[in-house]
């Protein structure tokens, strides 16, 4: 699996680094958790977390077909998977 791009690193305001890459197939499941986190939380959306029925498979096949099509990009704020801190340490 070739590594995906990387756009920029940053900091926040607490120290923690992070970057902005490129979305994978295998962030789904990240992905999927991370909206039903932000839907637990009512107060930030007015979608309930019961409407939001999408698996990692379903997550999956979106990110693959996004990026078969051309001029699109889909970016993520990757705090520390194996490969960005493989990146972050060089």
């Amino acid at each position: 699996m070739s590594q995906p791009r990387v756009y920029t690193s940053c900091v926040t305001r607490d120290g923690r680094a992070f970057v902005i890459r490129e979305a994978v197939i295998s962030d789904a499941m990240q992905l999927v958790a991370h909206v039903q986190g932000i839907l637990a939380e009512p107060q930030w959306s007015i979608t309930e977390a019961v409407e939001f029925q999408v698996t990692a498979q379903q997550e999956e096949e979106w990110i693959a077909g996004f990026q078969k099509r051309l001029h699109n990009i889909l970016l993520v704020a990757d705090f520390g998977t194996p490969i960005i801190l493989r990146l972050l340490a060089r």
